[in-house]
């Protein structure tokens, strides 16, 4: 007997649905966890700073990526919120502001010792008597007196074709064509080479131009030629032998093949300017601090005495344009105090009223530096009015005229004639 259809559906939807539950929940768990955010970012979090570290480890790909994203985010927050960058960046600022401070304070004492050495003593005077006379400047005569020795250029030259390779210099401006120099030193070594019959392994060490002198420095393949004023050490010279061994180490496939192209030594040139190196004699330390506190003192009491004399100045001109705003028929409606120009007194001025140069002279201001801007106008002061009416008039010596009230007051006696032309008037 045969069982019904649906006794058997049921039957096999339970057969699988004990054989697959297992799959069933891993999925059920899978899409939970892909659209889960939360889950999400908890799985990212967990591989990401692996990722990040393999991701370095590949090259600067993420760097490069993530760059605009934080520049941009550091721009926009100190624009919203300066505080927290201000509050953040507090800790280091003071001690970089005071460490600043002090360092240009220690090299503002430096020069100013220097300088004190070189101005209040015997040695200081010569020296400016010489820069006098050669025609030199101060500053170069104390460099040549008070310099031991510098290493003012150095090349370095291929030794099979003699052309440069790399030139430094301490000074670029006064530095000459570095393949012209490179070749006149190759054309000494053959010089030297031919004439006293030496293998092709010896080499010219150093020789003496004037106040300069050249030592090589010599290599398999290239050589280092350093120009030097003075009297160097002989520590300069195994510096510079321990600086050509570093170039072979470093570029010795490069000079062996080289054909031309320098261009592959140019990352060598911080091991040549290592090597531009100087020393200057040791002053003796006594009285340092002796002359850099005179010198303090002396410019301190320039200072005062300078003060002074600007407010003495200053009381002296705000004085005169006092005095010069009180005169009948002068109004002044600006002064200007000019120190190191003519001074300018602006304002209004009636035509009876006193010359301001005079003025300027009873109070101590030369005239001749003050530059008088004036407009003409009515004064209505009764001394105004009075002093009018005098020229106006010509005033006989036998009457006396005064104002009150706005009314003019004759007293004396005066001819027939005057008088009618004063009323006609």
């Amino acid at each position: 007997m045969r069982g019904h259809p649906d006794d058997s559906a049921e039957a096999f939807e339970e057969l699988r649905r004990i054989i697959l539950s297992g799959e069933r929940e891993e999925l059920r768990d899978l899409r939970d966890r892909v659209s889960n955010k939360e889950r999400r970012s908890q799985d990212v979090a967990n591989v990401l700073p692996e990722a990040m570290k393999l991701s370095r480890e590949r090259g600067d790909e993420l760097t490069q990526a993530l760059r605009p994203a934080i520049e941009g985010s550091i721009k926009e927050s100190i624009e919203k919120k300066p505080d927290a960058f201000v509050d953040a960046l507090h800790p280091i600022i003071g001690p970089m502001l005071r460490r600043s401070i002090a360092e240009s304070l220690h090299r503002l004492m430096q020069s100013l010792n220097q300088a004190l050495e070189h101005t209040f003593s015997w040695r200081g005077l010569k020296w400016r008597f010489e820069a006098l006379r050669t025609g030199k400047t101060f500053a170069e005569v104390v460099m040549l007196r008070s310099l031991v020795y510098r290493v003012e250029q150095l090349f370095l030259i291929h030794r099979k074709t003699g052309l440069s390779l790399l030139h430094v210099a301490v000074d670029p401006a006064v530095a000459k064509d570095s393949d012209m120099v490179a070749g006149m030193l190759s054309a000494i070594q053959d010089f030297v080479r031919d004439s006293f019959a030496t293998d092709d392994n010896s080499a010219l060490e150093e020789f003496r131009v004037g106040e300069l002198q050249v030592w090589i420095a010599a290599g398999p393949y290239a050589y280092l030629a350093a120009v030097i004023r003075g009297d160097p050490p002989r520590e300069l010279l195994t510096t510079l032998e321990d600086t050509i061994e570093s170039i072979h180490i470093l570029k010795g496939s490069a000079l062996a093949n080289f054909k031309g192209d320098a261009a592959p030594f140019a990352s060598v040139r911080p091991d040549l300017e290592a090597c531009l190196r100087s020393q200057s004699t040791v002053a003796k330390k006594g009285g340092k601090k002796v002359r850099a506190w005179i010198a303090i003192t002396m410019v301190a009491a320039f200072l005062t005495a300078l003060l002074i004399v600007a407010m003495r100045g200053e009381l002296r001109w705000r004085k005169f344009a006092r005095q010069l705003n009180a005169q009948p028929g002068l109004a002044v409606t600006a002064a200007h105090k000019g120190w190191f120009g003519p001074s300018e007194i602006t304002g209004l001025r009636d035509a009876s009223a006193s010359d301001p140069a005079e003025v300027a002279r009873r109070s101590g201001i030369d005239p001749e530096r003050v530059q008088f801007h004036w407009k003409p106008f009515f004064g209505l002061d009764p001394a105004s009015i009075v002093e009018r009416f005098k020229k106006r008039f010509s005033l006989p010596s036998t009457i006396q005229v005064s104002s009150k009230n706005g009314v003019l007051i004759l007293t004396g006696s005066a001819s027939y004639d005057w008088l009618e032309r004063v009323r006609g008037e």
